[in-house]
């Protein structure tokens, strides 16, 4: 399930990126707002360093999944070890501080529906610093940033 809008209302709080005001946008849904946290949390962790290409990559594949599996962005984040910091306690809770301002706007258009699949439908990556088993099982269609990205054989 893709939102296709989710409003600016999402960065009242903490960081708001738009100069429009709160009080005009609608304020978003429970299910929306979880589902921007999400995102933002797993792009943060997976691609914090990353170009801001290479976030929209890790954000695509995420959305990729949502739409093969029919699944929520927090049901793919967190499903059984698919995002690594996610079974890592020590992680998983660390207060997001690097480059949030890019990881959160990478973020909005990803749930927001905003973003070209760059990834030429990918769902599964690795950072190009290891070499997972599960490669020769997967087709490579190519690298963005610090990843490697990859789709199921057809």
């Amino acid at each position: 399930m893709m939102f296709k809008h989710i409003p600016i209302a999402v960065f009242c709080g903490a960081l708001l990126l738009s100069t429009a005001s709160c009080e005009h946008n609608p304020v978003p849904s429970k299910a929306q707002a979880e589902e921007f946290h999400c995102m933002l949390k797993n792009i943060y962790h997976e691609a914090r360093g990353d170009t801001v290409d290479g976030m929209r990559a890790v954000a695509l594949v995420t959305l990729n999944r949502v739409a093969e599996k029919d699944k929520t962005v927090c049901e793919i984040v967190y499903e059984h070890k698919q995002f690594s910091w996610t079974f890592m306690k020590n992680i998983r809770n660390k207060a997001l501080t690097d480059n949030v301002n890019a990881v959160h706007a990478v973020a909005a258009d990803a749930v927001a529906g905003r973003l070209n699949d760059i990834t030429n439908g990918a769902t599964y990556y690795h950072a190009k610093s290891v070499k997972p088993y599960w490669v020769k099982a997967v087709t490579k269609v190519g690298a963005i940033g610090a990843h490697i990205f990859y789709r199921k054989k057809l």
